[in-house]
């Protein structure tokens, strides 16, 4: 049970991080917002790293590790300047489900790469996702189109 809480505690930070985010990046700009992300990022994990009485990186560390095991910071960086870019864009709701099911169909893939194992079922489930995701955004859209249009009628000064 302590999992899935946290798991969610999770989920609930990655949203709140990406709101808050996309202020500093409407403020100062995206790149120079993800720069302040990532230093002030850097900056907790020294803490968290001396708190924790954790190593600094040695040779040993470095030689046990494949580079493209450093990438992670590279898709970091990427992830806070795309999310930053377009929170502002898009509802978080539909945000979170168009991520969630970017994660999904990534995960699908890199456990066909990693495992050959292919699941179908996981599969149908995001691609049910995926639909119900659509569907419901192309009536958000609908409803947003006939409210834009009986708000121009009631308030057209050329009908009174």
């Amino acid at each position: 049970m302590f999992y899935i809480l946290a798991a969610i505690m999770a989920g609930a930070s990655v949203l709140i991080a990406r709101i808050i985010n996309s202020i500093l990046a409407e403020k100062i700009g995206v790149f120079q917002g993800t720069f302040f992300n990532n230093l002030t990022g850097l900056m907790v994990s020294l803490i968290l790293m001396f708190i924790s009485k954790d190593t600094l990186i040695t040779a040993s560390t470095i030689s046990q590790t494949s580079a493209y095991m450093y990438l992670g910071g590279v898709l970091g960086v990427i992830v806070v300047s795309v999310s930053s870019f377009m929170t502002p864009k898009m509802s978080a709701f539909y945000f979170t489900l168009f991520s969630f099911v970017g994660q999904l169909f990534g995960a699908i893939l890199i456990d066909y790469a990693t495992t050959r194992t292919f699941s179908i079922p996981k599969t149908v489930g995001g691609l049910l996702v995926l639909a119900g995701l659509s569907y419901n955004l192309m009536l958000d859209s609908k409803k947003s189109v006939d409210s834009s249009k009986t708000e121009n009628i009631l308030y057209d000064p050329n009908v009174y």
